[in-house]
């Protein structure tokens, strides 16, 4: 999409600071029309002030003034004047700026989330500046605290400046004509960060919101950006030393703001989410000895998880045995931070969770500490149950998870057979029947040789909008590129068996590092019958090196399974 100079953008908090950067950097590629919107006023400098800089300076003149006036302010007062002059000045500042670059620019200061206020504002503007063509939301309010900490106000003035105020900017613009929406959320929001769970909420929800209206208007270029933090603005130097003991990088202003330009003004139209700068590692917690069970409550749905639409049984969507484990383990290791996911057993399939006219008003994650030795390793029990009214718990998975201080050493897979079994080259298992996997959940790129005792397959990872991922984002480890893995099971029991088959039980799997794009998954069959299967199943590179191992991978068995492996929602 070209950009025009006729374009008018609509832009939050676009008066200050890196959103007005943003801006700037944008305005030097294509000059075209710019509303800033702000909640400070453009107010007249006072007399003393004039050809004073700097905070501390303009204090001081402050203060000298004020001494000799019969009323005196206080200090408070004294800093609030200070900290407009400095704001006018800022606002001066970005709107010379943007006329020396040749766009046309104006100012108007109101409240985005007073819809009343922003559209007596707003209307007469957009009369003259004629048609909006493109909002980018670049507002924002912190109130970094503890969540106990937290009042009912911090939450509303974080929320309702990026989730009401984006509402009513779309309320006053004509939304068919948008030619561009941009959002500045944060990497709080994609990591989630200690003292910001009201602001990883908004700017999460921001996301979401994303590719819904992307969905819903596909010739709107929409991207939301999930920024970490920028090199100016609010972060100090103790702060940066801060992010630098936690080993993140700030953006600097001009990286980032050629960044944010050159998102908007490529072809590309497709990318909706773009994380720009490192993820927010929190530090380690520190371990109390008492053993804890946290239980975190989720309501699942169809519509917020749309990989399950390609993994259908009969006519219902069914929740994967993989996923439960990303849902425990994404969990915990939110919980547990500077501790690593490592190893899961005994993990039972004991009541599957299928989208049908059953499913649970919500799901409970039950994690129970076992052991924990501060420094080295916590093992915890999970579940996954519901409960609906007036009925028993329901138990649907349930296994042990360890988590690690420090992982050890890839190992090697010393049977990899890499060779090319020529009868099994034109073996289509996603289209004869064998598999019932839709497209995201299709990554066997082909099985290398098969036998009574081992299948060997070579694996692509898929390539998908994180969107698809729905409510279980790959946090740790990428759930649909280990359901293809283990997909070869399935694809040896039709072989030997004629059969269906499904997952149901893992005695312990061990996990070192994520996938690459190409992986090989070498299973090795233990024990078969007509009824179910036990397996070994190594994840590793062409070299042998181990990313994942599961042992003791047990399938049931059913030929009533082929014919329900052929439908689709």
């Amino acid at each position: 999409m070209s950009m025009k100079s006729n374009f008018v953008f609509i832009v939050s908090g676009g008066g200050r600071g890196i959103t007005a950067q943003c801006v700037i950097q944008l305005a030097q590629v294509y000059p075209c029309n710019f509303i800033l919107l702000g909640r400070s006023q453009i107010e007249k400098q006072p007399e003393w002030a004039d050809n004073i800089a700097g905070e501390i300076e303009l204090k001081k003149q402050a203060f000298a003034y004020f001494n000799s006036q019969i009323k005196k302010p206080t200090p408070r007062e004294i800093n609030q004047l200070v900290k407009n002059i400095l704001a006018t000045r800022e606002i001066q500042k970005t709107l010379h700026s943007i006329n020396q670059l040749g766009a046309t620019v104006t100012y108007l200061s109101c409240d985005i989330t007073n819809n009343i206020n922003l559209s007596e504002k707003l209307a007469p503007i957009i009369d003259k500046f004629g048609q909006i063509t493109g909002i980018i939301h670049g507002a924002g309010v912190l109130a970094d605290k503890l969540i106990e900490n937290k009042t009912v106000d911090d939450f509303a003035r974080v929320y309702s400046t990026k989730i009401e105020g984006l509402h009513n900017l779309l309320n006053n613009v004509n939304i068919n004509q948008l030619k561009y929406l941009i959002l500045f959320s944060s990497a709080a929001g994609f990591y989630g960060n200690i003292g910001q769970s009201d602001y990883a909420i908004a700017n999460e929800i921001l996301n979401k919101f994303a590719y819904q209206f992307k969905h819903r208007y596909p010739n709107c270029k929409v991207i939301s950006f999930n920024w970490g933090p920028w090199e100016s603005g609010m972060v100090t130097s103790e702060l940066k030393e801060i992010f630098a003991q936690r080993g993140i990088e700030v953006i600097p202003a001009d990286v980032g703001t050629k960044v944010f330009a050159h998102e908007i003004i490529k072809d590309n139209n497709e990318q909706v989410q773009i994380l720009v700068g490192g993820g927010l590692i929190n530090p380690s917690i520190e371990l109390e000895t008492e053993l804890k069970t946290h239980r975190i409550r989720r309501k699942l749905t169809l519509e917020a998880n749309p990989f399950l639409q390609d993994h259908v049984i009969g006519n219902y969507a069914v929740l994967p045995k993989v996923f439960a484990t990303v849902w425990l383990v994404n969990t915990a290791q939110q919980i547990y931070l500077g501790y690593q996911f490592f190893s899961i057993e005994n993990h039972k399939l004991l009541k599957g969770i299928v989208f049908d006219e059953n499913l649970a008003d919500e799901y409970i994650v039950e994690l129970q500490e076992i052991n924990k030795i501060p420094n080295q390793e916590i093992k915890i029990s999970g579940k996954i149950w519901s409960q609906r009214k007036e009925e028993k718990i329901r138990y649907h998975y349930q296994c042990n998870l360890k988590f690690l201080k420090k992982l050890p050493a890839r190992p090697i897979y010393e049977n990899f057979d890499d060779c090319q079994d020529d009868k099994l080259i034109n073996l289509k298992p996603y289209e004869d029947g064998t598999l019932f996997h839709g497209k995201s959940f299709q990554g066997i790129k082909r099985v290398l040789n098969i036998s009574k005792k081992k299948i060997t397959i070579q694996c692509i990872l898929p390539e998908i909008e994180s969107s698809t991922f729905g409510q279980f984002p790959p946090l740790v480890f990428n759930g649909l590129a280990f359901d293809s893995a283990l997909q070869c099971m399935l694809i040896w029991v039709r072989y030997f068996y004629n059969a269906g088959s499904l997952p149901s039980f893992i005695k312990k799997a061990e996990y070192y590092i994520p996938l690459e794009k190409i992986y090989y998954a070498s299973m090795d069959v233990n024990f078969s019958s007509n009824s179910k299967a036990i397996s070994d199943l190594t994840l590793h590179d062409k070299k042998g090196n181990i990313y994942a191992i599961i042992l003791g991978l047990e399938v049931t068995i059913s030929k009533q399974l082929n014919n329900l492996f052929n439908h689709k929602i």
